[in-house]
């Protein structure tokens, strides 16, 4: 089981934390009975405090380590053949902006209206799986 502190776009840092990790921080906790007693020998609470967090926060840490997770672009919509019509539609517009013809420039904009159709309705059931409601048609 992993417990998790940040997310981070494409990074994610969580600490490890089973059974076994919280049975051996707890007996380290026990053991260590001579930085306990530092923490009630002070009379001062500020001082008393710190030095209980700073053992507490040092044993804890020395337990549940820090994991760092990376995170992928989970896009599976994205296929190989729609990188390349996007691909064929960039090159459409570059040719576009410099050409004065009206038919290239027709046939851009249809390209461009069936690439987002096609776009749009693969990421319905994607993004429909992941909100967990049923595929949204018209």
């Amino acid at each position: 089981m992993y417990a998790i502190i940040n997310t981070f776009p494409l990074k994610q840092k969580a600490r490890l934390t089973d059974n076994e990790t919280i049975r051996n921080f707890q007996t380290l906790l026990k053991k260590i009975k001579e930085t306990w007693e530092s923490v009630y020998i002070d009379k001062d609470t500020n001082h008393m405090f710190n030095s209980f967090l700073c053992t507490f926060l040092n044993t804890f840490q020395a337990n549940f380590p820090v994991k760092h997770n990376s995170l992928k672009d989970k896009n599976d919509w994205i296929t190989h053949g729609k990188k390349i019509s996007c691909k064929h539609k960039r090159g459409l517009n570059a040719f576009n902006t410099n050409s004065i013809d009206p038919k290239a420039k027709v046939h851009y904009i249809k390209y461009s209206k069936m690439l987002r159709k096609v776009i749009t309705e693969v990421k319905k059931p994607h993004y429909s799986r992941l909100i967990g409601k049923k595929i949204i048609t018209k």
